[in-house]
């Protein structure tokens, strides 16, 4: 009766406009402000653990009745608290339970989106951080091309300057040719320069040359270094990824041609022209030897061995790293476990080296 009574005055003063503060133990009136869209169940929460107040106003759950938890706290006969229960009623103690579940999901609600936004938080942290090491290390970049593009100058102007003396010197004439610079050898020199800086990524290439045009997936090319014609299949500015073949690697844009722009063999100077009708990669080792290196310095040999390896159609190289720490053999075994063209990796026979020697079966 004291709740139907405490629920009609609330709507009493709700349809007069009026703004109230209800502070209750009744469920009736909890279950009545659930449903009612213009009241709103508000609690104090409490420890869990120790039913101390925390002081904490939480809106939208209803305030739960700890007299029994506290009568058991207390000590006080179980008789008595089972009889006790027994006198609220099921249904009375159901919705309690309810009402205990809802305040026990707000709160692993409210942890879970403390923690998400904590994690947020350091998402934007990080990624503020690699922005800045980005912009570090692209001003480093500017820096060291700068400082080298101004040494590499000195370096050929100083080579100019030792030629013209070498000239001066043979010459009849030193006056003359004195104020009279080589044209040969400028031209030489000049033709040196731009190839070091496009080598060195310093200038960009000439118009019209191959580097110039940006390659695109699917051209046709041929790759000096490898001796092998392929096909590109990704363009990163300064590097293309090329097919070889079964094999696909990474190559810095000077190094490929256009099919169209391949020199005969006739054209090519001696350095450049293979030792034979071979193609270079033929010439593959089935042995690397990487002893006393560290690892970071040992990868890439070993990784153009792989790739030598491959073209050549050798199906077994043996890396030798020797046994010492064992930290270089450990180092290279990891770098092959995901290696595309790896396909089993063990150690030497004791009589060929043992665990000083990792032999690889090529895919």
């Amino acid at each position: 009766a004291g709740a139907a009574l405490a629920q009609a005055s609330i709507e009493t003063m709700i349809r007069s406009g009026a703004k109230v503060v209800v502070t209750t133990h009744f469920t009736q009136l909890k279950t009545f402000a659930a449903t009612h869209d213009r009241v709103r169940n508000a609690s104090m929460l409490f420890d869990a653990k120790t039913h101390a107040p925390t002081y904490i106003f939480a809106q939208g759950i209803p305030g739960q009745s700890l007299a029994f938890a506290l009568a058991r706290t207390l000590a006080l006969d179980d008789k008595l608290i089972a009889r006790a229960e027994t006198l609220l009623g099921v249904d009375a103690h159901n919705l309690e339970r309810t009402f205990e579940k809802l305040a026990s999901e707000r709160d692993r609600l409210k942890k879970q989106q403390e923690q998400l936004e904590a994690q947020q938080q350091r998402a934007v942290t990080q990624e503020r951080t690699m922005r800045q090491r980005i912009a570090s290390l692209e001003q480093e970049r500017e820096n060291f091309e700068r400082r080298a593009a101004a040494e590499l100058s000195k370096a050929v102007d100083a080579v100019r300057r030792q030629l013209l003396e070498q000239a001066q010197r043979r010459s009849q004439t030193a006056a003359r040719q004195a104020a009279k610079p080589l044209p040969e050898s400028d031209r030489l020199l000049a033709d040196t320069l731009q190839e070091m800086r496009r080598s060195l990524g310093l200038e960009a290439p000439t118009p019209g040359s191959a580097t110039a045009r940006a390659f695109k997936p699917g051209d046709e090319v041929y790759v000096r270094s490898f001796n092998q014609s392929g096909v590109v299949s990704e363009n990163y500015g300064r590097e293309v990824l090329v097919t070889l073949g079964n094999l696909k690697t990474l190559v810095p844009t000077a190094d490929v041609l256009r099919k169209s722009e391949q020199r005969s063999p006739k054209e090519r100077t001696s350095k450049e022209k293979p030792t034979s009708d071979r193609p270079a990669a033929a010439d593959a080792t089935t042995e690397v030897d990487v002893r006393g290196m560290r690892v970071d310095e040992a990868w890439p040999l070993v990784d153009k061995a792989l790739d030598n390896a491959a073209l050549a159609g050798v199906s077994e190289l043996r890396i030798i790293h020797g046994r010492g720490t064992g930290q270089l053999g450990r180092g290279i075994r990891e770098f092959l476990d995901d290696h595309p063209q790896v396909g089993s990796l063990s150690w030497a026979p004791d009589r060929e080296g043992g665990t000083g020697v990792t032999v690889v079966k090529l895919l």
